[in-house]
């Protein structure tokens, strides 16, 4: 890490290569946006075969958020909507916010902002007991959901 005169922070950048999941799998990878000076962001969402084919893609837009969590865990739960509604029944979830991350491997139940949302996203995995989510890369996490 570096930092410039004017305290601007320069990361390393770090190659990170799409896995595909195992074979009759499904990977959702979701990611979300914000805007902290208009309080709006989007989510996207990604649905891939074990061969890397794209079953289904979705972007959304939301008003009125308050922090970047919330974006990121409205995309993972959008996501998952998006693999029930198109009958994925084995889904690896791989999302890029750590915080998010460690929260849904928690072994307690989340008390933040998103703590609504964290229930969602479980029982959208119906995965109830933790950890049932893992980090696999630098700031990646990804989770093996039965949603059948």
């Amino acid at each position: 890490m570096c930092i410039d005169a004017d305290r601007t922070v320069h990361r390393p950048k770090i190659a990170v290569a799409w896995e595909p999941p195992d074979l009759d799998w499904t990977k959702l990878n979701t990611d979300g946006a914000f805007d902290v000076r208009s309080g709006t962001g989007a989510t996207g969402a990604v649905l891939r075969d074990d061969r890397g084919r794209i079953i289904r893609a979705e972007a959304r837009w939301y008003e009125n958020l308050s922090n970047v969590i919330t974006i990121e865990a409205i995309a993972a739960r959008d996501g998952l909507l998006l693999a029930s509604a198109y009958g994925c029944q084995r889904v690896v979830l791989e999302m890029d916010n750590l915080t998010l991350v460690e929260s849904l491997n928690a072994s307690t139940v989340d008390r933040s902002v998103v703590a609504g949302l964290w229930q969602e996203i479980r029982e959208l995995g119906r995965c109830e007991t933790a950890p049932w989510f893992s980090s696999t890369k630098q700031s990646y996490g990804t989770t093996p959901l039965n949603m059948d």
